[in-house]
């Protein structure tokens, strides 16, 4: 059984700063594994995307291609205090996404740094 999921996006400024949020609403995860594979690549310096997605507990997991296959993950887990992020490879973010979905502990978790 899957939990109840919605998604957004963010443009990313030339300074890496997001501006306004767009909430697209909910998803499955067959729609958000596309969603995660469609992302673009940001390029410091350039206009780039994030791409996230929230959970009803307010957790969530965020996303930005930074290269062919290097994604710069952020999860959040205010009920867990868990707050995490770093860089994974394509697959390593497919597979947390669907953890994420699922509710259990994010596979790669202990990749990401705390912050």
């Amino acid at each position: 059984m899957f939990r109840r999921i919605s998604w957004y996006h963010q443009t990313v400024n030339e300074d890496g700063e997001p501006e306004e949020l767009i909430d697209e609403g909910s998803v499955n995860l067959e729609e958000a594994l596309i969603i995660l594979a469609s992302l673009p690549k940001t390029v410091r310096g350039s206009r780039g995307e994030l791409r996230g997605f929230i959970a009803e507990d307010g957790s969530f997991l965020e996303f930005i291609r930074e290269g062919a296959d290097a994604i710069h993950v952020r999860y959040e887990n205010p009920n867990a205090e868990v707050y995490r992020m770093g860089v994974s490879n394509y697959q390593e973010a497919k597979e947390m996404l669907i953890d994420f979905f699922i509710g259990r502990k994010l596979r790669w978790l202990d990749k990401l740094e705390p912050y």
